[in-house]
C-alpha cells in the first residue's frame, strides 16, 4: 500500500491533505521520517506515526442502513438529500453503496468500504435475493402469481424478468423476491399487470434482514455472520 493511500484512510483525511503532511515532513515510518507519497507501506508490520502517535487502519466498515423517503442512494444530487447525510463524518468515509434504492422507496440499504464485497452483493452474476415488502393500489389478481414466476417482458425490454416470487399478504400487500435489479423494476412489473405500487420496502439482501430494531434514518454495524454472508 502506498504511504499517502495509508494516511488518507487511516486519518480520513484526501489523498491531497496527506500529500501535505508528508511535504512537510510530519509522518514517522518505523522511526523514520519520510516525505514520499509513493513509498511503499506494510500496514501490518511497519510503525506509522504522526505528532507522536501511532496510526493504524481503521477496522473496515460494513453497515446496513434504513433508508427513508426523500433519500437518493447517491454521494451527490442537486435536488434531494443523500443517504449519506445519515451517517456521521467518520462513519460515512469511502462509503459505497451495495444496491442502490429509488428515491420513494424505503428499507434495507448495505454500504461498505470493501469492494470485493460489494461486488459479492451486486453482482448479476451472483443473482443475489432481494426481498420487498409491497403496498398496491388495486387488489393483486392470484392468477398472475404463475406469471412471476414464470418472468414478465417489460415495456421497452427484449427478454423477460427472471422469475419472481409472490407472498401474498393481504388483497393489496405482498413481498416478492427477485434476484436482479432492472430499472424501476418492481414498479414496471405490477404495472405489466395494470396495477401500481403505492409503497415499497427492501427488507432483505441474501441472508441478511433489516433490523426492526431500526427506525427510518438509522443505521448500525453488521454483524461478523452478516457479513461473511458475502465473503
Amino acid at each position: 500500500m502506498r504511504l499517502d493511500q495509508f494516511l488518507s484512510k487511516a486519518l480520513h483525511i484526501s489523498r491531497k491533505d496527506a500529500q501535505l503532511l508528508l511535504k512537510k515532513n510530519k509522518i514517522l515510518v518505523n522511526k523514520k521520517k519520510i516525505n514520499k507519497p509513493a513509498t511503499k507501506l506494510n500496514p501490518i508490520s511497519d510503525i506509522v506515526e504522526f505528532e507522536t502517535r501511532e496510526v493504524k487502519l481503521p477496522e473496515t466498515k460494513y453497515f446496513m442502513l434504513n433508508k427513508p423517503v426523500g433519500y437518493v442512494c447517491s454521494s451527490e444530487d442537486s435536488s434531494n438529500k443523500t443517504v449519506y447525510d445519515l451517517f456521521s463524518q467518520i462513519d460515512k468515509y469511502d462509503l459505497k453503496i451495495a444496491g442502490r434504492l429509488d428515491v420513494d422507496t424505503t428499507g434495507l440499504v448495505l454500504m461498505t468500504e470493501n469492494g470485493k464485497w460489494l461486488h459479492n452483493v451486486i453482482s448479476p452474476n451472483k443473482k443475489c435475493a432481494k426481498k420487498y415488502l409491497v403496498g398496491l393500489e388495486y387488489s393483486f389478481d392470484m392468477k398472475y402469481v404463475r406469471e412471476f414466476e414464470m418472468g414478465l417482458l417489460l415495456k421497452n425490454e427484449i427478454k423477460k424478468t427472471k422469475p419472481a416470487h409472490i407472498e401474498v399478504l393481504s388483497e393489496k400487500k405482498l413481498y416478492i423476491t427477485i434476484h436482479e435489479g432492472k430499472y424501476h423494476q418492481i414498479k414496471r412489473m405490477f404495472a405489466s399487470i395494470g396495477n401500481k405500487v403505492n409503497s415499497l420496502k427492501r427488507i432483505q439482501i441474501g441472508n441478511i434482514k433489516l433490523d426492526e430494531n431500526l427506525n427510518l434514518g438509522e443505521y448500525r454495524r453488521l454483524t461478523d455472520l452478516e457479513i461473511a454472508s458475502f465473503l
